[in-house]
């Protein structure tokens, strides 16, 4: 097999080598084809989505949207006059320093979850840069995999475009020029490399000031079937004190509106979580809310070195954790690695402090957008991108083109004179508003002289009044 996938594998670099996919009309046409292709399967997708996966027909229909969404407004990156005008600039005696070249060959490794936009994506993306792939379908979901294997097999080149079905080795991923890995657990092989945060949580913050039913009915959704398969499903949830029994009251009520359209699916993952769960429960570091169908347990940590706390979490379990106050939430989240995502449901003038403070690759203000919730993480090389999560710029490389002389050095008789010049001053305005320990301070003095000055006052008028009857007295 590693032969046969040798042979192939030379077939792609020699199509790398050639430039084959480089030319942007190629590129459009492609995307075109790709898109048409998706479309005249619209019912066997969704059939074979239905089949591999839980989840309702508008979960099922809203991937299929986001998927067929991503080609739309990735082929709309291209535009094949500015491209043209861009290729002659240098011709023209311009500079193309804005200039970006394909990667070469990518080999794609996609996550089960989402399976159908996880992996048309990135192919969608590496295309319209010109990249050559190396799809790994191994079967992980039966359904998808044929289908979208036969599809993409028919509708794209053998010369660019390739599968295998079973596990790629690490001698073949090493000579990819970039590997898009989208399962957290695996090695990176390849000299550059698209991956997720390996294992890092995603948080939400319900704070005092937020929106409670809001807050409850968005996290009881993340959470539940089949959005809990998700790498952007909160795994804790830090809720206000003043709150924390308002709020797990109100989440009981969502839980009762999400219905399951298959039974659970049992993961090793989900396995050891459980077992992680039921050693906590007996040492009773958490106390658990099982409810009476299979939609949403709650689960309350009362210790906080409790390792469900820490770690992320395969199933429909919401895990929360009580905190006294806005610095308190910060604390408890600071000490963890840098979240993949942060939900904060607060005022926005909390928001804005909190997402200064609790360190995260993205932060959503007051909403868990549903797309979010779909497809792989965002990769850590690159700016997070809600949707589509693969932009085309992630599978390119700066390639820029200079014609025009630089003229930064002066002549060598000022080469001292202007290394000397000092930089410009920017004039600072008197600081006339009040900082904060200013205002504690004048606040203190203040609530001070409403007791005092009274007392001192009654004091003085007593006094004169008792120095003025005894003065009348002598008099008399």
């Amino acid at each position: 097999m590693d032969q046969q996938m040798q042979s192939t594998l030379e077939a792609l670099r020699s199509s790398v080598i050639e430039g084959r996919a480089e030319n942007v009309r190629f590129r459009l046409d492609q995307l075109n084809l790709l898109h048409s292709s998706l479309l005249s399967h619209v019912d066997e997708i969704c059939k074979s989505l239905s089949t591999d996966f839980s989840g309702t027909q508008i979960d099922i229909e809203t991937e299929f949207f986001l998927t067929t969404d991503a080609v739309r407004r990735i082929h709309e990156t291209l535009d094949f006059d500015k491209s043209l005008k861009e290729e002659y600039q240098v011709s023209t005696g311009k500079d193309n320093a804005e200039r970006r070249a394909a990667i070469g060959l990518a080999a794609i490794r996609p996550s089960r979850h989402s399976r159908l936009y996880s992996i048309v994506n990135p192919v969608a993306a590496a295309l319209a840069y010109g990249n050559c792939i190396l799809l790994e379908l191994d079967g992980t979901s039966p359904g998808v995999d044929k289908i979208l294997g036969s599809i993409l097999s028919q509708t794209l080149p053998s010369d660019i475009f390739a599968i295998s079905t079973s596990k790629l080795s690490e001698n073949i991923l090493s000579q990819a020029d970039l590997l898009v890995d989208q399962q957290m657990h695996c090695p990176q092989t390849s000299s550059l490399t698209l991956s997720p945060p390996k294992q890092n949580l995603v948080a939400a913050i319900v704070d005092r000031t937020g929106d409670l039913e809001l807050a409850a009915k968005l996290l009881v959704q993340a959470r539940s079937q089949p959005h809990h398969f998700s790498s952007y499903s909160p795994d804790l949830v830090v809720v206000n004190e003043y709150l924390y029994a308002a709020f797990m009251d109100t989440c009981r009520k969502y839980m009762g509106s999400q219905s399951t359209s298959k039974p659970q699916v049992s993961t090793p993952e989900r396995q050891a979580f459980e077992e992680v769960l039921s050693r906590e429960e007996k040492g009773e570091k958490v106390k658990v809310h099982r409810s009476s169908g299979e939609n949403l347990t709650i689960i309350e940590v009362l210790d906080r070195s409790s390792p469900l706390a820490q770690q992320k979490i395969d199933g429909p379990f919401l895990i929360l954790l009580p905190s006294t106050g806005m610095v308190d939430s910060v604390t408890s989240l600071r000490a963890s690695t840098p979240l993949l995502a942060t939900y904060l449901f607060a005022a926005p003038s909390v928001c804005k402090f909190l997402a200064e403070q609790v360190p995260s690759q993205a932060t959503y203000v007051n909403q868990i957008p549903t797309e979010l919730l779909v497809g792989p993480p965002s990769p850590v090389s690159h700016s997070h991108s809600l949707h589509p999560r693969y932009l085309p710029s992630m599978f390119s490389n700066p390639r820029p083109q200079y014609i025009i002389p630089g003229t930064y050095l002066p002549d060598a008789s000022k080469l001292r004179v202007m290394a000397l010049r000092k930089l410009n001053h920017i004039a600072q305005r008197p600081g006339k508003a009040l900082g904060f320990f200013e205002q504690g301070i004048l606040l203190g003095l203040g609530s001070a002289a409403l007791i005092i000055v009274p007392l001192v006052s009654w004091g003085l008028f007593t006094s004169g009044k008792s120095l003025w009857r005894l003065v009348q007295a002598r008099l008399i």
